[in-house]
């Protein structure tokens, strides 16, 4: 099984990751491994990780702390990553799948020149400018959250809009009823919590919803009325 591993010093390679396969990937990042999905990777791609970054004091992960979304909410990617895919095994099961020649061309032309990169914010070579939430900033900008210990939910402001855009994985058994009921509840925080800023949001327009293969996402748009 092949994977793509990004290094903390800005090199890649393509390595092949022999059985048992969480072992090896384990390997490469150095010790125990975690699953994340990056709202700047398209799926089926994932990023593996260093479960214990913080823990060992890792370096930072520059593409993968951009590919997290570092510049939205502050965390890092810490230590060397491995980007895979995640698919449908031969016994019909989710699992971890390894990357074809296609996709290795594509990710290394992401990584080496930056093809994909929002707003340019990723360029080889260059260190990111990052901005920092402060403790006071309470209205919820974390990019991953975890609803009854066994739902993932990532959400980014759209680049171009006053938005959020909130995504879900179908192989959790969420539905598209479930994944509004969810949305409704985080918004309604962001909106009860905006007032803290002197400024009141309010949902603005249609929600759009995309339920595809393994993606289902919803992106809500907003308004802003000054509370004054």
């Amino acid at each position: 099984m092949k994977g793509l591993v990004v290094t903390t010093e800005k090199t890649m390679r393509v390595q092949e990751f022999s059985e048992p396969v969480h072992k090896s990937i384990g390997d490469a990042v150095g010790g125990w491994i975690e699953i994340v999905r990056p709202v700047r990777l398209k799926r089926p791609y994932c990023m593996i990780v260093n479960e214990e970054g913080v823990l060992l004091n890792l370096p930072i992960n520059s593409f993968g702390s951009f590919l997290y979304g570092m510049d939205y909410h502050g965390n890092p990617i810490l230590g060397d990553i491995v980007l895979l895919k995640e698919g449908i095994d031969s016994d019909g099961e989710p699992d971890i799948l390894g990357l074809n020649e296609q996709d290795i061309k594509y990710l290394c032309d992401m990584v080496s020149s930056g093809k994909g990169a929002r707003d340019g914010m990723w360029k080889p070579e260059e260190t990111m400018k990052i901005e920092f939430y402060t403790a006071e900033q309470k209205v919820p900008t974390q990019l991953r959250l975890k609803v009854d210990d066994k739902i993932d939910v990532f959400y980014n402001h759209l680049p171009d809009k006053f938005g959020y855009k909130f995504e879900f994985f179908k192989h959790q058994g969420v539905t598209v009823k479930l994944a509004s009921a969810i949305t409704d509840n985080i918004v309604s925080k962001m909106i009860e919590q905006s007032y803290d800023h002197g400024a009141q949001w309010r949902e603005s327009g249609d929600r759009e919803i995309v339920n595809d293969g393994f993606d289902l996402s919803i992106t809500v748009f907003f308004r802003l009325r000054d509370a004054g």
